[in-house]
């Protein structure tokens, strides 16, 4: 067998769930084996759609002129009031700087893993294709000297001529799409829309997280013929081979066919469950990449991350994590050896930043011990990212063999500071032990980046400020706040809609009460669908954005240490080739810069800075952060005050302050 036997693992969005003889065949008797031989796979961005709700223009440099247009009408001339509403609605496509989220998508590592399986796996001489369509996008960015710039665009709506253009050739009898999250909906509107449309013969098929909390759904809504749920590697094998009419009792016997949702011969829609077990991660083939053109990819976006797995699972019981529903929760490693050459194998060929995206990579003492010492043997001299620790699963030693493989970066998830919520939640944190994670990246001179939630449902104000006074007593390199948005099939969810905290309208029986609210589950958004009697979501972006420029910024902890400083210094030039206008950001820049000694530079953020806040949607945002005590940003106004005296007494000004930004940082929390 090729199956790790499984724990309680259940779908609580499904209705019609069958087992044992109930299951209908979905053998296609109706057609010659082998008949649908050709597969495309594609994986539909995972970025907001342009017809989403959540969906907003970057700032453009024709937005910004429109918007200084704007400016300049009402103070200097008085337009018709019909011209003025025109600008008006064309400065909608501005997006906040607050809840701005540039999309810089990375090789899919779910179609390395599938199709490399399929292609160990396959029980006929099937043609496969995996295209990542995320990649398609990233266009060759060059100046007016035929130079390429630093910032590689994402125009998010060319995805749908993208789509289209690529499902318009009849050249794929079954469809399989790829849908990470559930926000993923209408990118899978549009590719079911165009394959009908183009190729209606075609067989449509979904996995991904999308399905994986809508199993019915999702064939209901789209009207297609099989949806994978959680993981889907063999699942995937079994739904080509019964499109096709074929059996194969060997694979049949050594995976057995679940974790799926399907419609019977009558139409009925039904769900089956993975309840035999999870796939022996020992029996899986190393990921391919041969499928996607990583040239293209290093070039055009500028970046040389591919993604990579070393477990799957997760023991632990958060409320408001539904992973388990894909990967179960004992955790499974692949074999130390297997993974090695796995490794070894994408240094030869690519030399990347290999991220390792496990939940919990160092889960097992033992199993991360073994692998990390035969790592180093090879020397590869790699670049490793891990995308989470459990900080109770490390310590001084696994952190030290870590670093000796190029670990640089360690990030570790602590989510609230309050005890009364982690109860909640079921968690627990050890500050001091967190604290000493992260003091000891800091004396080998590595970085360290913490994650936390705010939002929680029941959550008070006083239990709110716990978390940001934790996260500033923690004092990692970086902190990343994240607005709890409690994911259908969490035990969150369920708790948030007894206590009537829910915003949305949680009627899992109707398809349109999924369609009204599928756009607010946006991977870390800014938006949110719990409700308080004490907060407002924009009264926690508030915070975060605050927390966020005081820890990551203007008072970061990693302004002490020569080695954080250049960590600092990449990570907020990396924000401003996304977002220009960030004019904090530019301060820090201009500010290590002046530690170094280098006055050209210094001279040339600091400028920027200052014709920033001369645009006036930027001065409202950033102007208050002027006020807080901080070495940066005395620097920045010592500059000022030399450079445009005049500029420097206008900017001080209390006047200029609204009243909701007159209170100091540390008024409302630490």
């Amino acid at each position: 067998m090729g199956k790790i036997k499984a724990k309680k693992v259940f779908n609580p969005l499904a209705e019609n769930e069958l087992s044992g003889d109930k299951i209908p065949s979905l053998y296609d008797k109706s057609i010659k084996p082998g008949s649908r031989k050709n597969v495309l796979l594609i994986k539909v961005p995972y970025c907001i759609h342009p017809e989403s709700e959540m969906f907003q223009e970057a700032l453009s440099d024709e937005d910004a002129k429109v918007q200084a247009h704007i400016k300049k009408d009402e103070s200097e001339t008085k337009l018709n009031s019909s011209h003025n509403q025109d600008l008006k609605e064309e400065q909608k496509k501005l997006q906040d700087v607050k809840t701005k989220t540039p999309f810089r998508p990375i090789p899919s590592l779910a179609l390395a893993t599938l199709g490399s399986f399929f292609e160990k796996y396959k029980s006929y001489d099937y043609n496969l294709r995996c295209i990542d369509v995320n990649l398609l996008a990233y266009e060759e960015d060059k100046n007016s000297n035929g130079k390429e710039n630093e910032i590689k665009h994402i125009d998010t709506k060319k995805y749908i001529e993208i789509l289209e253009n690529l499902l318009s050739k009849k050249d794929y009898d079954i469809l399989a799409i790829s849908a990470m999250f559930v926000m993923s909906q209408r990118w899978v509107v549009d590719a079911v829309k165009f394959s009908k449309k183009y190729n209606p013969k075609a067989k449509i098929i979904i996995g991904g997280g999308y399905p994986t909390i809508y199993p019915e759904y999702v064939i209901k809504k789209h009207d297609i013929d099989m949806a994978i749920v959680g993981e889907g590697d063999d699942t995937f094998v079994h739904a080509i081979n019964r499109l096709n009419n074929i059996e194969d009792k060997e694979f049949d016997d050594q995976f057995s066919f679940e974790g799926y949702a399907a419609k019977d011969n009558k139409g009925n829609v039904f769900y089956v469950p993975r309840k035999k077990g999870f796939i022996d991660l020992k029996k899986l083939p190393p990921a391919s990449y041969k499928w996607l053109d990583l040239k293209s990819y290093f070039k055009k976006s500028g970046q040389k991350t591919l993604p990579l797995e070393a477990s799957r699972g997760c023991p632990y019981g958060c409320t408001y994590c539904n992973t388990f529903i894909s990967w179960g929760r004992s955790v499974r490693y692949k074999n130390v050896d297997s993974l090695i050459e796995e490794v070894a194998e994408l240094q030869d060929s690519h030399k990347p930043e290999i991220h390792f995206v496990d939940d919990n990579l160092s889960f097992d003492r033992s199993w991360t011990m073994e692998f990390l010492d035969k790592l180093a043997e090879k020397n590869l001299k790699l670049n490793v990212s891990c995308a989470n620790f459990h900080y109770k699963r490390l310590d001084e030693e696994i952190l030290d063999k870590l670093f000796k493989v190029g670990v640089n970066e360690v990030k570790i998830a602590l989510e609230s500071g309050s005890e009364t919520t982690n109860k909640r939640i079921h968690r627990v944190l050890d500050l001091k032990k967190a604290k000493k994670i992260v003091d000891y990246c800091r004396k080998k001179n590595k970085s360290s980046v913490t994650f936390w939630m705010v939002g929680f449902p029941g959550e008070t104000m006083t239990e709110l400020r716990e978390t940001f006074t934790a996260a500033r007593q923690v004092g990692s390199s970086k902190v990343i706040f994240s607005m709890v948005m409690p994911y259908p099939g969490t035990k969150l969810y369920e708790e948030a809609r007894e206590q009537s905290s829910l915003s949305v309208n949680n009627d899992f029986t109707s398809i349109k009460s999924i369609d009204s609210m599928i756009d607010l589950f946006l991977y870390r958004s800014s938006k949110s669908i719990v409700k308080s009697k004490e907060w407002s979501t924009e009264t926690i972006n508030n915070l975060m954005y605050d927390a966020n420029i005081d820890l990551n910024f203007i008072n970061s902890p990693g302004l002490k240490s020569e080695y954080e400083r250049e960590f600092l210094m990449q990570e907020t030039l990396r924000v401003l080739k996304s977002i220009p206008e960030h004019i904090v950001a530019n301060i820090l820049v201009g500010y290590l810069f002046e530690l170094k000694g280098d006055k050209i530079h210094n001279k040339f953020y600091y400028d920027k800075a200052i014709s920033l806040f001369k645009v006036e949607d930027h001065k409202d945002t950033f102007l208050k952060y002027l006020h807080w005590d901080s070495k940066v940003i005395k620097s920045f106004l010592n500059y000022l005050e030399n450079d445009d005296f005049e500029f420097f007494t206008f900017l001080l000004n209390q006047n200029n302050l609204k009243e909701k930004d007159k209170i100091n940082i540390n008024h409302y929390y630490y």
